[in-house]
């Protein structure tokens, strides 16, 4: 484990060809509910210096979705945990970006993971619904500042 709580463990490593490399990889992260984990590929696209020119991730979180956990809540909160993880360097886990990235592919991850799902709803369009479901959230926040000090005032006796 290392000293942040995650260890990664590179399980199999291969180049078919001089432009592309892909690499197997576990991840293991501890939460409040015991050890986390995700499995998944990264596969590297070189430019001919050899140098990465793209990279494309394919990763699914361990754990099943239960009698109890009906719309997949669980399932969704591991996710969103490693998702929130793979933010880029520099970013605050609550910054917009690191945010908005992780709610899209926990819930993408939750949503083909439901039973119930039928292929109602493609990725794109479950990205749209969450970037304005979370416009609309923020907009509610930002509208209740101004009136919580008003809100928390006892109201008159007559």
């Amino acid at each position: 484990m290392g000293d942040d709580g995650w260890w990664v463990q590179v399980t199999r490593e291969f180049q078919l060809e001089p432009s592309k490399l892909i690499v197997r990889w576990t991840i293991t992260w501890e939460n409040e509910n015991g050890p986390g984990v995700a499995n998944g590929s990264s596969t590297f696209r070189l430019n001919d210096d050899g140098l990465v020119a793209a990279v494309e991730d394919q990763w699914e979180v361990e754990g099943e979705t239960g009698d109890g956990d009906y719309f997949g809540a669980s399932h969704f909160g591991r996710c969103f945990e490693f998702a929130l993880a793979l933010r880029p360097g520099g970013l605050s886990r609550l910054q917009w970006e690191s945010l908005n990235t992780a709610m899209k592919l926990a819930g993408w991850e939750a949503l083909k993971n439901s039973p119930m799902y039928g292929g109602q709803m493609t990725r794109e369009e479950l990205d749209v619904l969450i970037t304005q479901s979370m416009y609309a959230v923020g907009g509610c926040g930002i509208a209740y500042l101004p009136l919580s000090p008003w809100l928390r005032r006892p109201s008159p006796t007559i």
